[in-house]
């Protein structure tokens, strides 16, 4: 019997043994693959998917890298334009639809850092004469539509309605009129009172007319006078009256027929800025603290989108956009 203990004894040191040089072999080969992963380039490793995924479908990219105060472009595909095709490049405009909403929720923060308007206070006095019934949105505040915490649905059922009767090529919002965002607040249907997150497109245009109506000015304005213009995003701006700028990559349906332009004069803070590479860097450096700007708090995420740390993943912020045509990251 003692035999018999001892020789499994010996067989279970052996299996232990062998289970660590198991370990050991699979960690120096791990190592040595990260390391090998670690000497390709960003640019090669861009490359390689672009050229396998994404070049025969002839979509154009920008890619942006901000490390420190370093940036770099990559950037891939050519305008669509046959007779003279051009390469993208940092100063290449697209649709950037939602990433827009960063703008606006910044505005606010500064707007409200240097006290022309007050973030905790309802918004409903600013629309006394543009909506008869105030009190199915009296207590929704800036800080509620910034967090998408108002309870607003995505879009109201009067404005998605309306937006059913278009093609899918041509632009949604179109139909729609800012008399149809006073005649949803009279009533506010299907509004969640319970202060949860709900991702609103509505609340976060009904920040531009708010704001419009409070300070008396154009929303595009008081983005361009209180943002844009401290931190050099110059190429950054609403398209209006049917005017494009003549380096924007066209955008394409599912289908790879041409999209409308979705120009957007009723709720443009939801996301309606076209933009360039080089003005989003900019504004992702003034994120970072490089502008020296102490009226925005940098650490002030309000707007982003929040995946929480879970085991060994890192916690981060993102924000995407989607329109016809243009997807941004």
């Amino acid at each position: 019997m003692k035999k018999i203990t001892k020789a499994l004894f010996k067989i279970i040191i052996v299996l232990i043994g062998l289970f660590i040089v198991a370990l050991i072999g699979l960690f120096i080969a791990f190592h040595f693959i990260g390391k090998s992963e670690d000497k390709k380039s960003v640019k090669e490793l861009l490359d390689n998917t672009y050229n396998s995924r994404f070049k025969k479908r002839g979509t154009s990219y920008v890619i942006v890298s901000v490390v420190g105060d370093k940036v770099e472009y990559y950037c891939y595909g050519y305008s669509t334009s046959k007779t003279n095709p051009i390469q993208t490049d940092s100063m290449t405009m697209f649709d950037i639809a939602s990433l827009g909403k960063l703008f606006t929720s910044t505005t606010v923060k500064v707007l409200d850092k240097s006290k022309k308007i007050n973030i905790n206070e309802p918004i409903a006095s600013n629309f006394k004469d543009c909506v008869g019934n105030l009190s199915n949105f009296k207590d929704v505040t800036y800080s509620h539509l910034i967090n998408h915490t108002s309870g607003f649905p995505s879009l109201p059922e009067n404005i998605i309605e309306k937006m059913k009767k278009t093609h899918e090529a041509e632009n949604p919002y179109k139909v729609i009129s800012v008399q149809d965002v006073f005649d949803y607040l009279e009533s506010c249907k299907n509004r969640d009172t319970e202060e949860r997150s709900i991702y609103s497109n509505f609340g976060y245009g009904l920040i531009g007319i708010s704001l419009s109506l409070e300070l008396k000015q154009n929303f595009e304005h008081i983005v361009q006078e209180n943002l844009f213009s401290k931190i050099e995003m110059n190429n950054t701006f609403i398209p209006k009256d049917g005017i494009l700028p003549n380096n924007l990559i066209q955008g394409y349906t599912a289908a790879k027929k041409p999209a409308e332009f979705w120009f957007d004069d009723v709720l443009p803070a939801s996301g309606s800025f076209v933009s360039n590479g080089k003005d989003l860097a900019n504004f992702i450096l003034y994120q970072f603290g490089y502008y020296g700007d102490n009226i925005y708090v940098p650490n002030d995420m309000s707007g982003w989108e929040h995946e929480k740390k879970v085991l060994n993943q890192p916690e981060y912020y993102w924000h995407n956009g989607m329109s016809g045509g243009y997807y941004s990251f």
